[in-house]
This record gives C-alpha cells, sequence and structure tokens, in this order.
C-alpha cells in the first residue's frame, strides 16, 4: 500500500471525527453525510475497491436479539397470560416491525407486496425488489444487490429497510406498498415533503429503533462506521410497556405465588401494570412513542438507545418537544422548522404524537385522581379491535359522559343538534380532525371546545368548518354567538368557505386536511356533495404528491366520478388530463343544477350552477406554497 493510500485513508478516518465531533443525529444533516462518505470512499480508492459497495457489510445488519438479563421476550408472557398474548398477536404493535421474509411451505411471509415482475420506482436507473437465495433483495441497475432485512408496518402501508453502506447498518428503501391500493409508490409520496426534496436517507438504528422495536440499543461505532444493532425484541411487545420481566417472571414460576397474585390488588413491583398506575403515568406509558421527543443524552443514545426500565417514566431519557421548547431550550436539537410539526397555538398537526395533544387538554392538565384523562380512558391494548384500539364499552360518546354525565342529560340543548346525528358525537366536536399522517386526516388528541378567535389567531380551522364545508368563519362566529357565545368576531373571516380556502389556498398540511374532509361521510351529509368535484379537481395537479393522492381519494368516491382514471405518481400531463376529465364531466352532467341555488357562489359556482372559473382560478393563485415536510422521522441521522 503506497503513502497515498495510506493518506486517503486517514483523510476518510479524520472526516468522521471532525463530523461527529461537531454535531451527529438530529442537529447536522451533514455530519454523518460525511462519515459515510469520505471516510468508506477513501478506503475504496485506497484498497482499489469499487464504491458504493466498498465497504462490503461483515456485521450482519439484522438487528441481534439480547434477553435474558431483565428482559425475556413475549414468548415467556404466553402461558400465564394467553388472552393478552393473543390480542396483542393481533394487532398491529406486533408487526409495526418483522424480518423480511417470503411465502414459503404454505407459511405467509411479512412481506405484505408481491414479488414485481418489473421496476416498481424509476430514479437515477431502474429499481425493483426481487427474490433471490438469500430471500428478497433490492435491485438497482449496475449495482450489488442489496439483502432486504425488515419490513414495517402491516396496517395502511409497508416500508423495507436493506443493508446499507456500512456495516450492520439498515437504510429506507425509495418504495413503499400501499396495502388499499395493492401497489407500490415512492415513499415520498406519501408523506408530506416537496418533491423536489432529495430522497430521505434514513438509518434503521438512527431513528425507527427509538419505537418500533424493544430496547433497541443502536451500538454505533465510535467514528460511526458501522452499527452493531440489539434489540430485545422487534416490534412493540409486552415489555415495551409492561417494563423488564425477567424478575416477573422468576417470581411468578411458583402457583401459589401465581394465585396470591392474581387475589392482590397491591402493586407487584416486579412488573408494571399500566392499569395500576395513576393515570398520567399510565399516559406516559404511551408517550413513550406517542410524543415528539428527542433522546435527552445523545452520546447516550447512540450506545444504548432511550429505553429505560421503567416505561412509565420516558422523559428521563427523552427531552418533549412543543413549539415552546422547539423555539426555545430546545433549539438546534432538531434539523427542522417547528412549524411542520405545530400549529401557531401550539396544537400538534402531526400524526403518531397524540401525547402532545393530550397533555394540553384540560381533561388532562385539570384532572383529580381518577378522573384524570389517560389514554386508556378511550383505549384499551387488550380489547379494543386492532384498527383503533377504542375499548369496547368507551365507544361513541361514553368516552366522554362517564365524567360528563350532565351534558349526556341534555345533549340537544348542549350541541344544538339532533341527537342522533354526527354533530351530537363527542368528539365531532371537541377532536376535529386536524392531524395528518398515514395519508389521510386523524382527529386531534388536543380536546377544547370549538373557538372562530382561536382558529382565526392559529390558522387552525374549528370543527364547525371541517363538517359544514361550505361555510366559512363568519356563518360559525354568528351560529355560536345566537348560542350564547360571547366571542367577537375576528377581522378578516368573511367571505370565503373556509374549508375550501384550505384546499385552493392553504399551505401542504391544510390542503391534505381539507381533501380528506371532502371525503368525509358525515362532512358531505352536513355540506352536500354536488358541488365538489370542480374544487376536488384542482387538487389532482397540487405540487405534493399526498395531496394529490387525498384529493383523488376523495373524488373517486363521488359516484359520477368513481371510475376516472388517475395515477397520483404518474405524469404531469395525464393528472392535468384527468383534472380536465372530471371538470368537463361535470359540465356536462349539469352537476352544479344539483346544487341549491342559494349555497351556489359559496361554493365557486354561477348562479347558473357552472363552475366560476375566474374566482376559481383567483383561488388558487393565493395557494400557500412554503415548503411543507410532516415526514415520519425529526431529522436524518
Amino acid at each position: 500500500m503506497s503513502i497515498v493510500d495510506l493518506a486517503l485513508i486517514a483523510i476518510g478516518s479524520l472526516a468522521s471525527q471532525v463530523a461527529l465531533a461537531r454535531g451527529t443525529g438530529w442537529r447536522r444533516r451533514g455530519a454523518l453525510a460525511l462519515v459515510t462518505t469520505l471516510g468508506p470512499l477513501a478506503v475504496a480508492l485506497a484498497m482499489g475497491r469499487p464504491w458504493p459497495r466498498a465497504m462490503a457489510t461483515s456485521i450482519d445488519a439484522t438487528p441481534l436479539r439480547r434477553t435474558g438479563l431483565v428482559r425475556v421476550g413475549s414468548e415467556s408472557c404466553r402461558s400465564c397470560h394467553p388472552s393478552e398474548h393473543a390480542s396483542w398477536g393481533r394487532s398491529f404493535h406486533r408487526t409495526m416491525t418483522q424480518r423480511a421474509t417470503l411465502d414459503e411451505g404454505g407459511k405467509r411471509g411479512t412481506l405484505l407486496g408481491p414479488i414485481p415482475s418489473g421496476p416498481v420506482a424509476r430514479g437515477g436507473g431502474e429499481v425493483s425488489l426481487a427474490r433471490s437465495l438469500e430471500g428478497v433483495v433490492w435491485r438497482e441497475a449496475g449495482k450489488t444487490d442489496r439483502r432486504v432485512v425488515l419490513t414495517t408496518g402491516s396496517h395502511h402501508y409497508q416500508a423495507y429497510w436493506a443493508e446499507g453502506a456500512r456495516p450492520g447498518e439498515l437504510s429506507i428503501l425509495p418504495l413503499v406498498y400501499l396495502l388499499a391500493d395493492r401497489r407500490y409508490v415512492p415513499r415520498q409520496a406519501v408523506f408530506l415533503t416537496p418533491e423536489d426534496d432529495p430522497p430521505e436517507e434514513l438509518a434503521w438504528s438512527a431513528s425507527c429503533i427509538q419505537c418500533h422495536a424493544v430496547a433497541g440499543e443502536p451500538h454505533r461505532g465510535e467514528f460511526g462506521e458501522r452499527f452493531d444493532t440489539s434489540v430485545a425484541e422487534l416490534g412493540i411487545a409486552c415489555e415495551a410497556c409492561h417494563g423488564p420481566g425477567a424478575a416477573h417472571v422468576d417470581k411468578h414460576r411458583n402457583p401459589i405465588t401465581r394465585a396470591l397474585a392474581h387475589a392482590s390488588k397491591t402493586r407487584d413491583e416486579t412488573i408494571v401494570n399500566p392499569k395500576r398506575l395513576p393515570p398520567r403515568e399510565r399516559s406516559l406509558v404511551c408517550a413513550q412513542c406517542h410524543s415528539l421527543f428527542v433522546p435527552k443524552d445523545e452520546p447516550r443514545f447512540w450506545e444504548t438507545g432511550v429505553a429505560t426500565t421503567t416505561p412509565e417514566r420516558p422523559f428521563e431519557t427523552r427531552d418533549l418537544l412543543t413549539l415552546a421548547t422547539m423555539r426555545g431550550s430546545l433549539k438546534g436539537r432538531v434539523d427542522a422548522t417547528p412549524e411542520n410539526f405545530f400549529w401557531a397555538d401550539g396544537t400538534i398537526r402531526v400524526g403518531g404524537r397524540e401525547a402532545n395533544g393530550l397533555f394540553e387538554s384540560p381533561c388532562f392538565e385539570k384532572g383529580q385522581g381518577e378522573r384524570t384523562m389517560s389514554c386508556s380512558s378511550c383505549h384499551a391494548m387488550h380489547k379494543g379491535e386492532p384498527d383503533d384500539q377504542l375499548a369496547p364499552e368507551r365507544r361513541g360518546d361514553l368516552m366522554c359522559t362517564g365524567c360528563h354525565g350532565g351534558v349526556a342529560a341534555r345533549l340537544e340543548a348542549h350541541t344544538h343538534h339532533a341527537p342522533a346525528s354526527s354533530g351530537s358525537r363527542c368528539v365531532s366536536c371537541h377532536m376535529p380532525k386536524t392531524t395528518f399522517a398515514l395519508l389521510g386526516a386523524i382527529r386531534s388528541h388536543r380536546i377544547e371546545s370549538p373557538s372562530v378567535t382561536r382558529a382565526a389567531e392559529s390558522g387552525r380551522l374549528p370543527a364547525c368548518n371541517l363538517c359544514h364545508l361550505d361555510r366559512d368563519l363568519a356563518w360559525t362566529h354568528d351560529a355560536m354567538r345566537r348560542w350564547g357565545s360571547k366571542e367577537n368576531a375576528p377581522d378578516k373571516v368573511q367571505g370565503r368557505a373556509s374549508a375550501i380556502a384550505w384546499l385552493l389556498a392553504g399551505d401542504a398540511a391544510k390542503r391534505a386536511l381539507a381533501a380528506a374532509q371532502f371525503g368525509d361521510g358525515e362532512a358531505r351529509a352536513a355540506s352536500g356533495d354536488a358541488w365538489m368535484a370542480p374544487i376536488l379537481a384542482t387538487a389532482l395537479t397540487d405540487p405534493y404528491a399526498a395531496v394529490r393522492y387525498v384529493a383523488a381519494r376523495s373524488l373517486q368516491s363521488l359516484v359520477p366520478f368513481s371510475n376516472v382514471r388517475y395515477d397520483f405518481v404518474g405524469a404531469g400531463p395525464a393528472r392535468a388530463a384527468a383534472q380536465e376529465v372530471v371538470l368537463q364531466r361535470f359540465q356536462e352532467a349539469r352537476g352544479g343544477a344539483k346544487v341549491p341555488l342559494e349555497q351556489r357562489a359559496r361554493v365557486l359556482l354561477t348562479p347558473e350552477g357552472t363552475v366560476d372559473e375566474p374566482r376559481l382560478r383567483a383561488f388558487a393563485a393565493t395557494r400557500d406554497d412554503r415548503a411543507v415536510r410532516i415526514s415520519s422521522r425529526l431529522a436524518p441521522a
């Protein structure tokens, strides 16, 4: 090896050390890029090996499972807790992270999508998933196959992780499988991200390991050159919520001890049972994952992760991110702007972080004793349906009327809606769908009463206007004043139907949320839907793929437009052509004639029922095109 070769290796090593010394993880976008580029590149040049597969994976990228010291794994729970084990087995928690396997010998594999017969995406060449002797591999033209090791998700879509450039590293693949659509699409298309952003580079051991496995430990090398990752178990399993189980298993091997424990009402100190925790601690168990946070101690995270032996005390190893802390004490800890995660009033607007909303809800903040609202006030991990895990005995208004019984006794007087209507459901008014995730709108978990003033100040529509899509804030203000509200009308609420304004002129998050509401059955019943097609059609050419997807789904749920051919990730001219088809079909079918005359102006139709194109274009011309990034993680590692 020549002196030049040695110098190249030294440069690569120095680049790694400098990058990591100056900041890692959530704070520096380029730090690990230097580690993964300059370091291996220098070695590759010196050793005469091809790039980018120069650093052959010498450590199996499959996370090593380590149990026995304090954690024992979910199988150890089955014999004493068969019902709970079975209900967990049916949950999407269990299948959140799995080893990637194919169907074999009549046994269903974990790969939910079929192996494609050809390329599934394009970008820098043809790419696809393929079958090999190693199982599933990621194939790119002109590059070495990479083994697909893990899958993430099994509910709405599934993502995939393949061997990365560094030994032991797992890197996200640039495609996902949409279960409802039965197709592969570019991964960026399912998040709210600008299409001209470069593909997201994400390492499993730097991000998803925090929540999608039990006791994940990245064990990154000293210079970031490798991962020797370990987990107690893949997926969200028993010990994620109940804490380490070894001491509990040892104690209860004796059948007499087990019998006494079942009869006892005291807390078993060898295990965490969320049901026996105070309400606030009960919710903190869920907040381990369902809150927005960063590791409190980054160097510790890169070694042993954020897991603790006390799941009810997650913020011993995590810092909670709020709008205030992202602008204050934790400013600079996250490579993202607060506006991507929060509305202007601090309400979380990204899904999966429901604890942030709960923590700011009066039912949580002002609750006393067992009357304090917690996650388990509505959800049950071992009784609810896997889709939403709502407790069967708490569905509908029952999740609220246990504490607010007086409201139930005078329901119509309280809601000003017919008792059987959606307007009388507690969640319709107090938990509007102002959170985006999973290509749809999710209910806000910041429980509050509708307020026009708050809506005008925060930019977050009140529940009224997310159901009455054709009405503006002035109408909402007048209705609430008639019902006894003392709020004064804020400025600039006149003249526009707010949901329409969101869809045509809002930022990408508002456009996606509005598009989802246009497909909501309750909103359609309140607003009528004969007028919706032209407005939804404008979103078929939206610059954000996720907005286009949601708008197309809502549009195609309208019977006259159910057979419109449209591909949200197809070519731009084809998307524009589909938009023209919708507008032409609406005009030819005289769709506007079915819209009540008094409603037409509000929904951008002429008195004759045709599309008011000048007003529609004027709305669209004011669209908020500031970049919005609501993705699956806080920042790259």
